[in-house]
């Protein structure tokens, strides 16, 4: 029996076999090449610039013969999806694997989805929606002696929220913070009058709210 007649009919006879240097792949190239790899050894591809790999990046030479290789491929994106009524600040015209783009709706609807979209081996994932925001609040109610620390504004998105402080001489009771929740404001706070007892002649004087003089 020739010794190439056992190679092809005994498969424990090529258990362990080298391999030679690996597959080429257009426009790839692998650091550090060795013209020989010993069985179960890899090897990495890597492609030139601006390409990017299909594949699994590494190959593996198993009793004589190497894995199948990734190929080099462009996988850069054009611009992004176009979603109505929305728009992406400094768009530009191509974009690199990995990189995002951010949308922002139109004034006054909201984002239903991602805000962010991701270029991912030449193509985009799935963009969000523009629609019109559902549980927007209309302005934080008003309370007596104190007022929001914000500019108010005639429409509030979901989840958002304000501040409130009181005037001089008054104390705010309750949650500074109120949120907007389906609709409805949180309860908001109260303002106080801050209240300063003085004895006289035995009695107790309680000033409140300065126009107010209570004998006790």
């Amino acid at each position: 029996m020739h010794l190439n007649d056992r190679c092809i009919r005994d498969p424990l006879f090529s258990l362990g076999l080298p391999c030679g240097s690996p597959p080429p792949v257009q426009n790839g190239f692998i650091p550090n090449q060795k013209p020989n790899y010993g069985h179960g050894d890899t090897a990495r591809y890597e492609c030139r610039h601006p390409l990017g790999l299909i594949g699994k990046a590494e190959v593996t030479c198993l009793s004589g013969k190497w894995t199948d290789p990734p190929e080099c491929t462009d996988v850069s994106c054009g611009s992004p999806p176009s979603v109505q009524n929305a728009f992406i600040p400094n768009q530009k015209p191509r974009y690199q694997h990995g990189d995002i783009a951010h949308y922002q709706c139109r004034h006054p609807l909201g984002l239903l989805g991602k805000a962010v979209v991701i270029c991912l081996s030449g193509k985009w994932t799935d963009p969000p929606e523009c629609k019109e925001a559902t549980g927007q609040c209309g302005p934080p109610p008003a309370i007596d002696n104190g007022d929001i620390t914000t500019y108010p504004l005639a429409v509030y998105a979901l989840w958002s929220s304000v501040e409130y402080q009181c005037q001089a001489s008054y104390q705010l009771k309750g949650n500074r913070r109120i949120m907007c929740r389906d609709g409805q404001w949180s309860e908001p706070p109260k303002c106080l009058g801050k209240s300063f007892n003085i004895p006289l002649d035995s009695e107790k004087i309680s000033f409140t709210d300065y126009d107010k003089i209570l004998m006790n």
